[in-house]
This record gives structure tokens, C-alpha cells and sequence, in this order.
């Protein structure tokens, strides 16, 4: 716990307020998948796909289930839930709480496609920084 909190500290100083220049993409998704708020999950599996528009187009799930989540760095087999499709630049600077989801929807720097309440219920499922 001490040490993720200091990782996180250190990632919210060291990253300047545009984001990275060259963010590696697999290790953003792991730290994103350290940021799913387990206990509020939904009762029943979620799939989010993630693509990330930069060199070398990469896509990823999470599938989040009670008590659990998976980061596929392939199609997990279930269906998609969620699409989030977005530069690894914008989701970083959401998660760090640099901007709001919200306004990264909002400014056409991130799209979430998918059930009007599961995107309402998204935000809920991570821990991002204030």
C-alpha cells in the first residue's frame, strides 16, 4: 500500500502536465489496471476495450469481474461491454487526474462507446487521482 502511494506520487510529479512524449503502452495499461476499484465493481463481468491511437495502434481489454480484473493484451473472448479509444497521452493525464474524463469526452480527446449506463457507471470503477 506505502509503496503503490508513493509510485503514485512519483508518477503525478515526475509526468509534466502534457503528458509523456513516449508512453509505453503496456506498462500504461498495467497501471491502469492498478487503478480498478474492486469493491466497486458490478456484479455481473464488464469487458472494456481499449484502443490507443499512437504509433503502432494497439488495442486491450480489461475484463472486470467481482473481486478480480484481467488486462488481455489479446481478445479475451467475451464481448465488449465498453470501447475507450483515446491516445495513451490523454488516458495517462485522466487517470493522474489531470483532466477529467469527462472533459477528455467532452474535448473529443477520448471516446467511450457503449450502454448510456455503463458509461455513466465507468468512473466509478477506477481510482483516479483528484
Amino acid at each position: 500500500m506505502v509503496v503503490g502511494a508513493l509510485n503514485d506520487w512519483g508518477v503525478r510529479w515526475r509526468i509534466p502536465d502534457g503528458g509523456p512524449p513516449d508512453l509505453d503502452p503496456d506498462g500504461l495499461m498495467l497501471w491502469v489496471r492498478r487503478h480498478v476499484a474492486l469493491q466497486q465493481l458490478p456484479p455481473r463481468r464488464v469487458v472494456i476495450g481499449f484502443r490507443l491511437l499512437a504509433k503502432g495502434r494497439r488495442s486491450y481489454w480489461l475484463v472486470l469481474q467481482p473481486g478480480e480484473v484481467s488486462l488481455c493484451p489479446e481478445h479475451p473472448g467475451f464481448e465488449e461491454n465498453l470501447w475507450i479509444t483515446t491516445e495513451p497521452a490523454t488516458l495517462c493525464l485522466v487517470f493522474l487526474g489531470r483532466i477529467s474524463l469527462s472533459a477528455a469526452i467532452d474535448d473529443d480527446r477520448m471516446r467511450v462507446d457503449g450502454p448510456p449506463r455503463l458509461v455513466r457507471a465507468l468512473p466509478g470503477w477506477f481510482r483516479i487521482h483528484p
